[in-house]
Formats: structure tokens, C-alpha cells, sequence
């Protein structure tokens, strides 16, 4: 579908005979800084490949023509569109690629034009940035840390590809399935592919990550991961004890009947007794960590 853009305002003044040009406001429309552009400047994106060019004669005779004029160089050449008869509609002008455009109009009122063509460096009325691919962006692994019990460190790994994109046109957040509100990790990365998450004390139980993209023309792409178990994860970084050796008993039992009780290895390490192990094993089962908790 074109995107809907205004263009130019034009009047003649019938006393000179001479055509004055005048620029309204656009709709609105995404407004990004392309900061890929020399100029650093603001310029309108649509995520589209064709755009419409609306504009208003005032005091022009049914005859004027409009001529449409664009660049895809910033000004250092400039090609003919066309011209447009049809008052009442709007050029309807269809991109031949993605990129800066610069758009010029000239009316010729019976041969009395608004302005001569546009030359090399001249400057356009309006420019446009056109970009109707969203990127492509994929989750590649959300991996803990070997300690991250103590440390709570996960690694986050994606993939986004565009040909469009800013120099930060990254963004984390999680949801807690606790709270079920979203929470920023971090916004305006770079596209690295990588980040590494420090994951908040008071976070518990699982969580979903949100990886968002946006690009120049106003694309923005999510993809979600998980629910993520941040409890299992918990408790995977709890050491836990080895097969017992213990002689046992006739029947399989243990030679003693004295109750288990946290041993300590010589290293200092202090390991969970088998009762509290099985605990462990049956809650990591279910996908939760409540220690201390029947």
C-alpha cells in the first residue's frame, strides 16, 4: 500500500506570470536521524516501495502539468520521472531500490515553468528514505554462566541482518513471571550479536527475553525466548553429592541408621544429604528452586 506523502504547494502569480513554490507539511510520517548520511540531517521514512506525492495548485490553469524530479545521490544527479495531468490525484511514485530519495516538483503552466530543471548539487523540496525490508532476526542461545548461582551472569547471543540498519539498533528486555510486567535490560545496542546479562537479585522463577530490532525505515522486528528457568538454573550451581559407597545393609539399606546429615568434603565444600538431594532433584523436576521450603 503507497504511503501517503504531501508534497508541494504551488501558486501562480498572475500578474508576473510567475510560478512561486511553497512547501507544506507532510503527514506524519517516521522521522529518523540517518546517521549513515553525511548531512546527519532528519529526513521522512516509509516503510514502503511506493510513495504518493500530494500537492495543490492554486491559481493554475487546467493545462499545468506537474513534472516530477528525484535523485538517488544526494543531489549530485537528478533524473526525470515524469509529468502529472491529474490535479485531483497524487503521483504515485514507485522506488526502483531501497535508499535516500530527493524529490523536486516544477509546474509548467503553459509553458511558464515554477523553476528550471534541477541541476547538479541543487537542493530537493523534500527527501525520503525508502526502506520497505524489515530485518531478518533470530535468537542463536541464551546460555548461563558455569557459575551462575553466584555470579547470575547469562549470555545472550542473536543474529540481525539488514541493509538499513542505525549503529544501535538494538534492544533486550525480559518479563518476570512473577510481576508479568516488561523490564528493560538494555536499549541502543550495537548489532554485536552478543551481550552479557547480569540478572537482578530479586529475579526469580522463569523469564521471557525479548530481542527488538529497528531499522531506518521503521521496521521494528521482535523475537521473544523462553520462558527461561532462572530457578533451575539456581540450582544447577548448587554442588550436589556423588553415589554414596558406603556399604549397605542385607536388603540395599545403608549399614547405619543414623539420619543423613550434610557432609563436608576436604576441599571445605559443603554437599547436600541424600534426603535433601532427592528434594532438589523432584523441584528441579517440576521446573522450580524453593530451598528451605516443604
Amino acid at each position: 500500500m503507497p504511503v501517503r506523502l504531501r508534497g508541494a504547494r504551488y501558486c501562480c502569480d498572475r500578474l508576473r506570470r510567475r510560478l512561486n513554490t511553497a512547501l507544506l507539511a507532510g503527514v506524519a510520517l517516521c522521522a529518523v536521524a540517518t546517521q549513515t548520511l553525511a548531512e546527519q540531517e532528519l529526513v521522512q521514512a516509509v516503510r514502503s516501495r511506493q510513495v504518493e506525492l500530494q500537492y495543490r495548485l492554486v491559481d493554475a490553469s487546467p493545462e499545468a502539468q506537474v513534472e516530477l524530479w528525484y535523485t538517488r545521490d544526494r543531489g549530485t544527479s537528478w533524473q526525470r520521472w515524469g509529468t502529472h495531468k491529474d490535479h485531483d490525484r497524487p503521483i504515485v511514485f514507485e522506488a526502483p531500490a531501497e535508499g535516500l530519495y530527493g524529490f523536486t516538483l516544477i509546474v509548467n503552466d503553459k509553458g511558464v515553468f515554477s523553476a528550471p530543471p534541477p541541476t547538479a548539487h541543487a537542493q530537493p523540496q523534500r527527501r525520503v528514505f525508502i526502506d520497505y525490508t524489515p530485518p531478518l532476526v533470530q535468537w542463536d542461545s541464551v546460555e548461563p554462566v558455569e557459575a551462575f548461582a553466584s555470579r547470575r551472569a547469562v549470555q545472550l547471543r542473536w543474529t540481525a541482518h539488514d541493509a538499513n540498519l542505525s549503529s544501535r539498533p538494538v534492544s533486550l528486555s525480559y518479563l518476570c513471571s512473577i510481576d508479568q510486567s516488561w523490564c528493560v535490560i538494555e536499549e541502543e545496542l550495537p548489532n554485536s550479536g552478543q551481550y552479557d546479562w547480569t540478572v537482578p537479585a530479586h529475579v526469580a522463577g522463569q523469564i521471557t527475553l525479548k530481542l527488538a530490532v529497528r531499522d531506518l525505515g521503521g521496521h521494528v522486528v521482535e523475537r521473544l525466548h523462553g520462558p527461561v528457568p532462572i530457578d533451575r538454573w539456581v540450582a544447577k550451581g548448587i554442588p550436589l553429592p556423588e553415589t554414596s559407597t558406603r556399604p549397605t545393609g542385607p536388603h540395599g539399606s545403608t549399614a547405619t541408621s543414623r539420619p543423613a546429615q550434610p557432609t563436608t568434603n576436604p576441599a571445605g565444600l559443603k554437599f547436600l544429604a541424600n534426603a535433601d538431594r532427592q528434594k532438589v532433584e523432584q523441584l528441579w523436576s517440576r521446573g522450580s528452586w524453593h530451598a528451605g521450603r516443604n
